[in-house]
């Protein structure tokens, strides 16, 4: 029972990009990982500091009290493709709007997470 509620995490890109931040949230770095466009031959090291530099802004601000998405847009010419805006609301009242480029690939809606544009 488990497998399966664990496999429709990822069945839209909402529920995805939600659950990425959330595992993030929990110091869940393998988790956020498995939400994500990332391969074990990425330079894993690096993300994970990026991903605890941002478990340690989402902890000073007291945690996530949401996670909401605010737009979302599908292309026609990309199927496989959709850019979402995700809207984060802190425990501390404050939020931050983040834009995610989601992909379709093994029937999983993915974070797409490029290292080299940073």
């Amino acid at each position: 029972m488990l497998l399966l509620a664990g496999c429709n995490d990822a069945r839209t890109p909402q529920k995805s990009a939600k659950n990425f931040f959330k595992a993030i949230e929990e110091c869940d770095y393998q988790r956020a990982v498995e939400f994500s466009t990332l391969s074990a031959e990425e330079d894993l090291e690096l993300c994970y500091a990026i991903m605890q530099k941002q478990q340690a802004s989402i902890t000073e601000k007291g945690g996530i009290e949401s996670v909401k998405i605010i737009n979302e847009n599908y292309s026609e010419e990309t199927p496989n493709e959709a850019a979402i805006v995700v809207l984060i609301s802190y425990k501390d009242g404050s939020t931050q709007e983040e834009c995610c480029k989601m992909v379709l690939k093994d029937n999983k809606w993915l974070l797409d997470v490029n290292l080299n544009s940073k």
